[in-house]
C-alpha cells in the first residue's frame, strides 16, 4: 500500500481501529497558532486547553489559550529563548486536543505512543492521569529541568543508523556523548556536551555522514540528566494513577505499560534513557499495525515510520491543517497549478503563486503562508518537504539550475524564494546527453561518488541508496537536481516520487525514459510548427 498523508480518515477500511497506532510527539512539535482553525469547528480544543492553562498556565510566561489560539505567533526560537515551559505546555496541549478531534472521527486506537516529551501525553491520553495532572507532570519536568542541576548539553541528528552514529560518539572520547534516539535506518539522535557534539558533527561531516544540531535546550536521554530525575520523581509522586483505558506501548521501556507500573518512576527514569522508536515501529508493524497517525502539529513522527515501515499507511492530526473543514477530500501533492505563461513574472504573482502551490501541496490554509512566515520553525515544514517544493517551483517557473553554493537554509519564507523566483535566469534546459545506459551508470557512479566522498565501487546498479549506503532523502533530491542539469532535459516532473528511484539503475533508467518523453514533446512541436 503507497503511504498516504491525510488529515481525515475516510476510507470504510480505516474503521478497523485494532490496525492504528496513535503517536505523540515529543521536542519540537510545535506549530505558532497549531489549533486556532481546529478550535473553530471542535468544540471540546478550548476545554481541553483552559484544564491546561487551569492546571499549569500559571507556572509559564504565557497562558496557552493566547499561544495557541489567538495572542501574535511566537516561534519555537522565541519560546526556547524565553518561556520553555509554555513551549513543553503547548506541545503537549496540541497533542491532547488532535487526539480528542482523531477519536471522534475514527473511534478508538489500537495503541498509544509516544517519543520522549509524547509518553507523557500518550499516558494521558490513554486514562492513567486526568488532563489537568497530565500537564502539572510536564510543568514538572520542566521545573525539574532548569533548576540548575545539570550541564548545559544538546542534540545532534545523525544520518546513519545507530552503530554508526554510536561509533561517531565514541570517538569524541566523552563518557556523556551519547545515543539518545534510534528514530529510523538512518536516522539517529545523540545528546551530551555542546562541544562533544560539535566534534561528532565535524567528524561526521569529514565523512560524508550528514548531521544537523537540534534545537533543544538540553541533553535528553542522557546520564547527564542525573541529578533531575529524583527533583521530577518526588514532584509527580503525589499524582493519583488511573487503570489504563487503552494500551500504551513504550519505546524507551521496550513493552507495554500495566497498571501494576509505578508510571511516576518510570517517567522520571525516561530522562536517562534511550528512545528506541525504530524498534518500537518494527514490533507494532510486525504485530499487524498497519496505520500510524500523528496526534500533532506536525508529521514528524510518521515521516520517521515511512522510514522504518514504507508498506504502511500514515496520517496526519488535524492541527497539521489547521483551517481544513472536516472530511474534507485530501490534495494530492502532485496536484499543481497550470504553468505560468511566458512573460516575467511580477513579484505579487510569484508570492501569490508560492501561497497556492505550498497551501496545496501541505494542505494548509493560504492565510498561513505570510511572505515572512518561517517554512520550518513557524509552520513546521521539514527540510525534505521544502526540497521536494523547490524542485515544483522550479519546474514551475522554468529557472536553470540552482547554483552549487545554493543553500536550503537560505530560503526560509516564501519571500525568499519569490526572491530567487525573480532573480533567476529562466533558460531553455539543456539536451540530452547522447549515452548508452552503460555509459550513463558509469557517469552516475563517479558523480555520486564525488558528491558523497564514496569509492565508485560500493555504488553498484542495484545498490539502495538509503537501505544499503545511508544517503537521506534530502541529499538524494539534491544528487537528483544535479542529474536533471546534466543528463536530463528538463527538471523533475510534478509527479516525480523519490521513493521509485532507489537506486543508480532506477536513475538511469528514468533519464533514459524523460529523455524519450521529451523527444516525443519536441517532435510534436516540430509538427504543429510545420503544420502552422
Amino acid at each position: 500500500m503507497t503511504p498516504t498523508d491525510r488529515p481525515f480518515l475516510k476510507e470504510a477500511t480505516m474503521s478497523t481501529h485494532s490496525r492504528q497506532v496513535f503517536l505523540f510527539p515529543g521536542q519540537g512539535a510545535y506549530r505558532p497558532q497549531a489549533l486556532r482553525g481546529l478550535r473553530e469547528t471542535h468544540q471540546g480544543v478550548t476545554g481541553i486547553i483552559a484544564e491546561i492553562d487551569s492546571a499549569a498556565g500559571s507556572v509559564a510566561g504565557s497562558r496557552l489559550s493566547e499561544l495557541l489560539f489567538d495572542g501574535p505567533p511566537r516561534s519555537v526560537d522565541d519560546l526556547l529563548a524565553g518561556d520553555t515551559q509554555a513551549l513543553q505546555l503547548a506541545i503537549f496541549g496540541i497533542s491532547m486536543a488532535v487526539f480528542s478531534v482523531r477519536q471522534g472521527q475514527a473511534g478508538p486506537a489500537d495503541v498509544l505512543m509516544g517519543h520522549s516529551l509524547g509518553e507523557i501525553a500518550a499516558l494521558t491520553a490513554a486514562g492513567a492521569y486526568s488532563i489537568q495532572d497530565g500537564a502539572r507532570i510536564v510543568a514538572a519536568r520542566t521545573e525539574a529541568l532548569a533548576g540548575g542541576r545539570c550541564r548545559p548539553g544538546g542534540m545532534l541528528a545523525i544520518g546513519a543508523n545507530t552503530a554508526v552514529a554510536a561509533a561517531l560518539a565514541r570517538a569524541v572520547d566523552d563518557p556523556m556523548t551519547a545515543v539518545a534516539a534510534n528514530n529510523a535506518p538512518h536516522q539517529t539522535v545523540l545528546s551530551g556536551p555542546m562541544d562533544s557534539l560539535d566534534r561528532v558533527h565535524r567528524a561526521a561531516g569529514a565523512l560524508g555522514i550528514s548531521s544537523t544540531p537540534l534545537k533543544s535546550p538540553y541533553a535528553f536521554h542522557n546520564p547527564m540528566l542525573a541529578a533531575v530525575v529524583e527533583p521530577f520523581r518526588a514532584a509527580i509522586s503525589g499524582m493519583t494513577q488511573h487503570p489504563l483505558q487503552r494500551r500504551v506501548y513504550s519505546p524507551i521501556l521496550g513493552r507495554f505499560y500495566s497498571d501494576e507500573d509505578r508510571i511516576g518512576d518510570l517517567l522520571a527514569g525516561h530522562l536517562l534513557r534511550t528512545v528506541d522508536f525504530l524498534d518500537a515501529v518494527r514490533l507494532l508493524h510486525s504485530q499487524g499495525h498497519s496505520v500510524f497517525v500523528e496526534c500533532g502539529a506536525t508529521d514528524a513522527l510518521i515521516a520517521l515510520v515511512r522510514r522504518t515501515v514504507p508498506d504502511c499507511q500514515t496520517l496526519l492530526g488535524s492541527a497539521s491543517a489547521p483551517s481544513a473543514p472536516p472530511q474534507a477530500p485530501a490534495v494530492e501533492p502532485s496536484a499543481a497549478p497550470a504553468p505560468v505563461a511566458d512573460a516575467p513574472p511580477t513579484r505579487h504573482g510569484v508570492i501569490a503563486h508560492l501561497r497556492k502551490m505550498y497551501a496545496s501541496a501541505l494542505d494548509y490554509p493560504e492565510s498561513v503562508f505570510t511572505e515572512d512566515a518561517d517554512l520550518e520553525a513557524d509552520l513546521g515544514v521539514d527540510s525534505v518537504k521544502q526540497t521536494e517544493l523547490l524542485a515544483r517551483v522550479s519546474d514551475h517557473f522554468g529557472l536553470s539550475v540552482l547554483p552549487e553554493d545554493f543553500r536550503m537554509a537560505d530560503l526560509t519564507t516564501l519571500a525568499d524564494i519569490a526572491g530567487l523566483v525573480m532573480g533567476a535566469d529562466r533558460a531553455t534546459p539543456p539536451a540530452p546527453r547522447g549515452l548508452s545506459r552503460d555509459e550513463l551508470l558509469a557517469q552516475l557512479r563517479r558523480t555520486y561518488a564525488t558528491a558523497l566522498d564514496y569509492p565508485e565501487s560500493v555504488l553498484g546498479e542495484n545498490a539502495d541508496l538509503e537501505a544499503d549506503l545511508g544517503v537521506d532523502s534530502v541529499k538524494q533530491t539534491e544528487l537528483l537536481a544535479r542529474v536533471g542539469e546534466e543528463y536530463a532535459p528538463a527538471l523533475l516532473p510534478q509527479d516525480f516520487r523519490l521513493a521509485e528511484l532507489t537506486t543508480l539503475g532506477c536513475i538511469a533508467d528514468f533519464i533514459g525514459s524523460s529523455r524519450a518523453q521529451v523527444n516525443g514533446a519536441r517532435l510534436q512541436e516540430t509538427s504543429a510548427g510545420v503544420a502552422r
